[in-house]
């Protein structure tokens, strides 16, 4: 049995809440996981195959061939790894936006607008907790004492360099920016989160500027450590 958060006779958990919103992306947060699963399962692969290795030497029972094929098996579990981490990761942080804009009684509609391609997950992890904290300070204070909204991110890339552009059409720069950066969100740790991560682990910048038509625009110019 569901529980509504709307049902004023039942208190769900915040998790109860959480897992309510996120009811239309069920199957993609199974998938979600299960490629994580697959990722961490999979990379244990170049362990064993060094484990062979080395039982092959010491047994004398080494070849050439055998040696080349457990190359190929443990670059090619690298290759999944990175790949089912990525994915996995990608596809839960685009559920997450989606939940943050439809927890609050609003109706978001978020847009995403070209690709970001491959990169591996210590890239992916801090571009998806700042691009939910840029959506969280959207829904938070630009969409503030509003029922609808819309945001688009847009994503240019070439080679290392990324370029991502998040605007939204709410109240503007006064609500969602201060002193260049953005206002706290409930955690407190917005500000620290988009500046920290863009600034310092990527070696970017952010620039906050008002979106033609009304709303905020955000730009990212960011340099990826790996491509």
């Amino acid at each position: 049995m569901e529980v509504s958060p709307a049902n004023r006779d039942v208190r769900p958990s915040a998790f109860a809440k959480l897992y309510y919103f996120m009811r239309p992306d069920r199957g993609r947060m199974v998938c979600s996981l299960v490629l994580a699963c697959i990722g961490e399962a999979v990379g244990m692969v170049p362990y064993v195959v060094i484990a062979l290795l080395a039982a092959g030497l010491i047994e004398g029972t080494l070849t050439f061939e055998r040696a080349a094929l457990l190359a190929a098996v443990a670059a090619l579990a690298h290759v999944a790894r990175f790949f089912c981490t990525w994915r996995s990761s990608m596809m839960s942080h685009r559920i997450a936006f989606k939940a943050l804009a439809t927890m609050r009684d609003q109706h978001i509609d978020i847009d995403f607008i070209g690709r970001f391609g491959m990169m591996p997950a210590q890239d992916a992890t801090p571009l998806s907790l700042v691009l939910t904290e840029l959506i969280t300070n959207s829904v938070e204070h630009g969409f503030e004492g509003r029922k609808d909204g819309h945001i688009t991110i847009s994503v240019g890339r070439g080679g290392n360099n990324l370029n991502v552009v998040v605007e939204d059409d709410g109240t503007g720069l006064a609500n969602e920016e201060h002193d260049g950066m953005a206002r706290s969100s409930g955690s407190g740790l917005g500000t620290q989160i988009i500046s920290t991560f863009v600034n310092n682990d990527f070696g970017g910048t952010v620039r906050w500027e008002p979106r033609r038509g009304g709303g905020t625009r955000v730009v990212l110019d960011m340099k990826l450590r790996a491509a």
